[in-house]
């Protein structure tokens, strides 16, 4: 199989398992009647992984003085995890796991299409022509055919 399909795979294998973590979420957000603590726990078990990684692999660490030496907006990474796991805490109970996740699909691809038509945070510009327009579009469409449905309560 071919390098970049292999990786692909993975990424869709990846992609699949955001709907478990935000539906996992929401349920320790309800369980333990503190939505923000969930969040806490998800994302300190998330730094745990990550250091287990790192210790695994025994990757080296940076400099500290590198690290202040990023520009700003690579710190958004962090926040904008944060945002999404506590966000799907408080949205998925309420509008369903297969609404929030189309919602933050169209968010991610609006604003990745801008950033690469701009060429914003150090990506390769990449114009928005038709086909993009078009998938867009198509995107969309899809969108409001799975927000259309009414959520069904849980007997």
């Amino acid at each position: 199989m071919h390098h970049s399909i292999i990786l692909i795979l993975l990424g869709i294998l990846v992609g699949a398992s955001i709907p478990l973590q935000a539906a996992a979420n929401a349920k320790l957000g309800q369980s333990l009647g503190q939505p923000l603590w969930s969040a806490a726990i998800a994302l300190s078990i998330s730094a745990l992984v990550a250091f287990c990684a790192i210790a695994m692999t025994r990757s080296p660490r940076p400099p500290l003085d590198t690290a202040f030496q990023v520009p700003a907006w690579c710190w958004l990474g962090g926040l904008s995890g944060a945002a999404f796991v506590i966000s799907g805490i408080y949205l998925l109970p309420k509008i369903g796991a297969a609404q929030f996740l189309v919602a933050t699909v169209v968010g991610q691809l609006i604003l990745a299409v801008v950033i690469d038509h701009n060429g914003w945070l150090g990506v390769a510009t990449k114009p928005i022509e038709l086909n993009r327009l078009i998938g867009l579009a198509l995107v969309l469409v899809g969108t409001a055919l799975v927000v259309s449905t009414q959520p069904q309560r849980s007997i």
